[in-house]
């Protein structure tokens, strides 16, 4: 089994964020509670140029949240299990969808992850990552507890599919594989 951290290609410019701001919405957003009940569809501006229509099918957008058009997330829905919420969004009248992902807890295995530490002790990030299979075997994106602000990962189920339906604006870097050794991914930085 592998995985991967969901990010954007460095073609992609189209970048998005919150109508007037992500700042309080982003803060908002980094905990899990769900989000469906009650949403309404989020409005979102083009940053540095973007506008409708978009040229892919993910724009950047801040924090373990993607930001997918409608092609995206007619492609992806069934794969969205309970840790995924899809929440309408809007740009310039463009259909677009929030994946708001939340943590999967028990997901890291502690013992064996090469972690970075803030000096108060607080996890800053991961330069190894070891993860228990048996808990993200049935996940296609999923997040971690001590991630909140950084890129979601996913499983080859979620990566397959985007290929397979010729997705476009994403890059994906390998963070774990289950087959290889520990030791076998290591990063010199925090993998954000």
């Amino acid at each position: 089994m592998k995985v991967w951290k969901v990010g954007h290609s460095e073609e992609n410019n189209d970048w998005v964020r919150v109508k007037g701001g992500n700042f309080p919405f982003v803060v908002d957003v980094l905990d899990d509670t769900p989000r469906r009940s009650g949403w309404a569809q989020l409005e979102l501006e083009g940053v540095d140029g973007t506008h409708a229509p978009l040229h892919f099918d993910s724009p950047w957008f801040t924090g373990r949240s993607l930001v997918v058009s409608d092609r995206a997330k007619r492609c992806l829905e069934d794969l969205m299990g309970d840790n995924v919420e899809l929440l309408a969004a809007d740009l310039e009248g463009e259909p677009l969808w929030l994946l708001h992902v939340m943590s999967t807890e028990g997901c890291v295995d502690h013992g064996r992850s090469v972690v970075q530490r803030t000096t108060s002790g607080e996890v800053r990030g991961f330069l190894e990552y070891q993860l228990h299979r048996e808990t993200i075997a049935t996940l296609a994106l999923f997040g971690i507890p001590e991630e909140m602000v950084y890129s979601p990962f996913c499983t080859e189920a979620f990566k397959r599919r985007v290929e397979e339906c010729g997705l476009t604006g994403l890059k994906f870097k390998l963070v774990w594989d289950s087959e290889l050794p520990q030791g076998s991914i290591v990063f010199r930085t925090v993998c954000v």
